[in-house]
């Protein structure tokens, strides 16, 4: 059974949610200093996982991985103020 990216997400729990986006986020940050997490991960893969939580989609560019982490930062600050809330 495959599931899509969206149905993926939806059963995840609030704190994986934050810590795929961190993550994700981190490896970013490497991306756009020339530096790869793995072999197979490419930067499509990473803006796609980005643009599940922020949906917006992004360029496969440098500029469009800034532009991913800075959307995750501000989607975890808010999370994480929306955690500590409850």
């Amino acid at each position: 059974m495959s599931y899509t990216e969206d149905e993926y997400i939806d059963g995840m729990a609030p704190t994986v949610y934050v810590y795929r986006a961190m993550a994700c986020k981190g490896a970013l940050k490497l991306w756009t200093k020339g530096l790869k997490i793995n072999r197979r991960t490419k930067l499509s893969d990473l803006l796609r996982t980005a643009s599940a939580y922020t949906a917006v989609t992004y360029p496969r560019s440098k500029a469009g991985a800034e532009q991913a982490i800075a959307d995750l930062e501000e989607w975890i600050n808010l999370l994480m103020a929306d955690m500590e809330e409850d």
